[in-house]
């Protein structure tokens, strides 16, 4: 096994940084305790270093957790019991419980994926970015 890159967790300008041993807990009663919502599982999300990758699970039996790449080109929802690796240097994580929403950044030193970041010239290609007509009366 290798040496984890590290993790960071930011939650409402507060940095935590994630231990490569063990799982780190997110929820009202973990390691990263984000708010004493009554609607919040006391243990929603586990970061983990496991088989040279840091996995996100999401341990909670209710809700569903949105998960976002830095640069917002991909989401995913997390469903209870599911995990998925961190693999973009930011990662963004939604998530609600009863009223209150949450938004927490994870911060990955070396990440494993990064996108080429390749804009096509005007008229280079048949499929580029999408260009929506503006709607009247918004």
């Amino acid at each position: 096994m290798s040496a984890a890159p590290k993790v960071s967790v930011e939650f409402c300008g507060e940095w935590v940084e994630v231990p490569s041993t063990g799982a780190f807990g997110i929820g009202r009663e973990a390691e990263l305790a984000v708010d004493d919502n009554p609607f919040l599982h006391r243990r929603l999300l586990e970061i983990e270093w496991v088989n040279d990758l840091w996995l996100l699970t999401n341990v909670g039996s209710r809700l569903a957790v949105t998960v976002m790449d830095g640069a917002g080109l991909m989401q995913s929802w997390l469903a209870p019991g599911a995990r998925l690796p961190l693999v973009f240097e930011q990662t963004t994580v939604v998530f609600s419980a009863g009223p209150t929403t949450y938004e927490l950044t994870m911060h990955l030193s070396e990440p494993v994926f990064g996108g080429v970041g390749i804009v096509p010239a005007l008229g280079q290609t048949t499929i580029g970015p999408t260009e929506f007509t503006p709607r009247s009366g918004c």
